[in-house]
């Protein structure tokens, strides 16, 4: 039987400070060394712990399934929980209960992200969602004074952008602390809008 702290391949990076964890969820046909650099932008003080997706569609890298339909919604749900549970045994394991943790992810990283904060409660204290939408149909867990951090591009062609602003609402409903940046550009990242996930992140870690 796999140990659950077998299912991902991750780096680990922990400080001894009391600053936060970064937790980082990479896009299709990355990995976890993509986000790096956007991470020790955000804080060279930071601890990071970057977690490979292990599924592949046609070569690429992922976090869940594709299928004929699209995105594979049982494969979602179950990723989501199972990711969850490796994250929760890497926080006992290198003692950082206490510390604040906040995840980013860029487009399937984001959705996973989105996927865990709907099946699992209370695991980061911050989520920064880079062209990111939902896909199962649950309402989010408990995340009443999380902060979010949602981007999105106007012209984006793989995220819908009313999904993400549909989103955006769930969160209000549900008492999150959301900022929202937005561009006319399409799916990929501008210097603006990580100069502005900077500010987001320097804001509620002074929360």
């Amino acid at each position: 039987m796999t140990h659950v702290l077998d299912k991902y391949e991750a780096i680990i990076d922990i400080k001894q400070n009391d600053q936060p964890v970064i937790f980082l969820f990479h896009g299709t046909g990355a990995d976890n060394m993509d986000l790096i650099p956007i991470a020790k932008h955000l804080d060279t003080d930071s601890s990071l712990i970057s977690i490979n997706g292990n599924v592949f569609v046609n070569g690429a890298r992922r976090y869940f399934d594709r299928n004929e339909r699209g995105v594979d919604l049982a494969d979602l749900k179950t990723r989501s929980l199972e990711l969850a549970e490796f994250l929760q045994a890497v926080i006992e394991k290198e003692n950082i209960t206490h510390r604040k943790k906040v995840a980013i992810g860029y487009s399937n990283g984001a959705n996973i992200i989105i996927g865990m904060l709907q099946t699992s409660s209370k695991l980061f204290d911050g989520a920064g969602l880079l062209h990111g939408a939902p896909y199962l149909a649950l309402p989010f867990q408990e995340v009443k004074g999380l902060n979010v951090y949602v981007s999105l591009g106007e012209n984006d062609q793989m995220i819908n952008p009313a999904d993400t602003m549909k989103m955006v609402q769930q969160f209000d409903e549900g008492d999150a602390n959301v900022t929202v940046f937005s561009h006319q550009e399409g799916h990929r990242l501008t210097t603006q809008e990580v100069d502005a996930l900077k500010s987001w992140y320097e804001g509620i870690h002074k929360v």
